[in-house]
């Protein structure tokens, strides 16, 4: 009897306390919880992460437009260039008109076909060059003009909406067309060789020229404003073969 009480002792005190009494529960709801990826997630090989970028920028148009054009130039070769070659000469500006083409983006670009009639008819009298005496000098009289066609780019450069700087460049053709005269001033020259008399018909004759088909280079520059959306006024100089400074009006078709 008293080794069964023993047997039954044991076992009762040897059961523990987790079975007579079940643990407490952990309630912390405001703790940090971590989350385990979703499928295909980070652990994916194949899986692709997008970065959001940016909101692009809204393209702005380019306005095109397209005109004809009108222009008038004031011409001229300065004295101090004709001063290089000549000892004795006169002065040489003209006024030159012609029309044009152009199209393009008004605030980028331009492309330009032109038009032009230049007149090359210097003021009547008498030239002589470097070295020659007085009596070598010739009477010139020129009838020759100057008809060319050509195209340049134009750099657009807007300061705002209706008005803008540009910059350009071209190439053309020109031919001339019309005599230049020559004549002999009398063998009783002395200086001033500008007041010297010539002959009338005796020795006079028309300069055999070597080409009358001649490049044309241009190099322009200047501003441009813009009139009600469709007119053009540009203020530009620059030069054609010869320098020139004029007023360009256009139209848009």
């Amino acid at each position: 009897m008293t080794r069964f009480l023993a047997v039954l002792l044991t076992v009762a005190y040897a059961v523990p306390a987790s079975a007579a009494e079940p643990a407490p529960i952990l309630d912390d709801r405001g703790s940090a919880t971590r989350l385990a990826p979703e499928a295909g997630g980070f652990d994916d090989p194949a899986a692709v992460i997008e970065k959001k970028g940016e909101p692009e920028e809204p393209l702005v148009a380019d306005r095109e437009w397209s005109l004809v054009t009108l222009h008038s130039r004031w011409v001229t070769v300065p004295s101090f260039v004709l001063d290089l070659l000549f000892v004795d000469h006169t002065e040489f500006s003209n006024v030159a008109a012609g029309v044009g083409y152009e199209f393009g983006a008004r605030d980028r670009y331009m492309w330009v076909f032109e038009f032009d009639w230049t007149p090359i008819t210097p003021v009547a009298g008498n030239w002589r060059t470097d070295g020659d005496p007085p009596a070598g000098a010739s009477y010139v009289e020129s009838g020759m003009h100057l008809l060319s066609v050509d195209v340049s780019y134009r750099r657009q450069v807007p300061f705002t909406d209706d008005f803008r700087f540009f910059i350009g460049g071209g190439l053309g053709v020109g031919l001339l067309v019309g005599d230049l005269t020559f004549a002999e001033v009398l063998p009783t020259c002395e200086e001033p060789v500008a007041s010297c008399a010539h002959w009338r018909s005796a020795t006079s004759e028309a300069a055999d020229l070597p080409t009358r088909v001649i490049p044309i280079l241009t190099v322009t520059t200047g501003f441009e404003l813009d009139i009600a959306d469709t007119v053009m006024v540009r203020l530009e100089a620059g030069f054609r073969d010869l320098l020139f400074a004029g007023l360009t009006v256009g139209m848009k078709l």
